[in-house]
């Protein structure tokens, strides 16, 4: 007997084919733009990594040209030893030379402004059986190297504080370390892409090391001395930090300004009371000044403190 339907079951199955083409042309619709962003994501991420990589080359062949240029070749200045270990530019070869020159005494650091760890300027120092105290805001990098530096943290090789560090608090952070070793406090450097001038100027209260690392805007020409306002919370990718020109006046009294890195990007001070002499002189920020060797990037912000 053939099968009969209602009119409602008609209605029902009817509905429900309509119910069901509506929901894979949505499904299929929302396929389509999902694979539409996720090519979008992938062409930006591709771009982004494309231009990492043109400024790494670009870096590159910058740090190659200083290096055959006649002012590298002199033999006191340090552009000519761009090694390249963990640090992010090539500070690991012109902090290497530094010492080689004035020789080492406690084996001693303290980063402010570690990263994750895996590219600054004192991870290649934990493996020549250096003693570093680093301090680090971003608590996901500081909970990483419990893991990641998990054997110098075992044998009091290092110590990291988690802290924003500020001129306000940074002497309390680092005061027992810098104190432990007074003068013979090998290195101290500092990167925190903004209050880099104040956070200096206060450190020194109770720091004394040999040599400072501390990074520059190279954004500003060697004559121009400025930084930003002391507080300010909101750098910018050129609106950070200060001028060498600043800090150089800043610690000039008892360190002199040895080198700077071939990018512009960090500058090199030895105490005034060691061995200046296998150095370039003088020690002005006029001498040693390096530009910033990336892409130019435009002021936004004119609200700069001039020293």
């Amino acid at each position: 007997m053939p099968k009969t339907y209602r009119g409602d079951d008609m209605a029902l199955q009817l509905s429900s084919k309509l119910c069901y083409k509506k929901e894979y042309w949505i499904m299929k619709i929302l396929g389509t733009f999902g694979k539409i962003i996720k090519r979008m994501h992938d062409a930006v991420a591709d771009t982004q990594q494309n231009t990492s990589q043109v400024e790494f080359w670009l870096a590159r062949r910058h740090f190659d040209d200083i290096q055959k240029s006649p002012r590298a070749q002199e033999p006191k200045r340090l552009l000519k030893y761009t090694k390249k270990v963990f640090s992010q530019g090539i500070e690991d070869g012109m902090l290497e030379e530094i010492f080689r020159r004035i020789g080492i005494v406690s084996k001693t650091a303290i980063e402010i402004g570690a990263g994750q760890g895996t590219e600054n300027n004192t991870m290649y120092l934990l493996f020549q059986d250096w003693k570093c105290f680093w301090i680090e805001c971003n608590t996901q990098s500081t909970k990483r190297m419990q893991l990641t530096h998990q054997q110098w943290l075992q044998s009091n090789a290092l110590t990291v504080e988690t802290a924003f560090v500020t001129d306000q608090n940074v002497v309390d952070i680092i005061e027992k370390f810098a104190r432990q070793y007074g003068d013979k406090l090998d290195l101290m450097t500092v990167d925190i892409d903004s209050q880099d001038y104040w956070v200096l100027q206060a450190a020194l209260k109770v720091a004394q090391p040999r040599v400072i690392c501390a990074e520059y805007n190279g954004l500003f020409p060697a004559s121009v001395s400025v930084t930003v306002p002391r507080g300010d919370k909101t750098p910018t990718r050129a609106f950070y930090g200060a001028s060498l020109a600043a800090i150089t006046k800043l610690v000039e009294n008892n360190y002199a300004l040895v080198g700077c890195t071939p990018n512009g990007v960090n500058a090199f001070f030895v105490r005034r009371d060691l061995e200046l002499e296998s150095f370039a002189a003088p020690f002005t920020a006029e001498n040693h000044f390096e530009p910033w060797a990336f892409q130019p990037v435009p002021h936004e912000r004119v609200d700069w403190v001039v020293i």
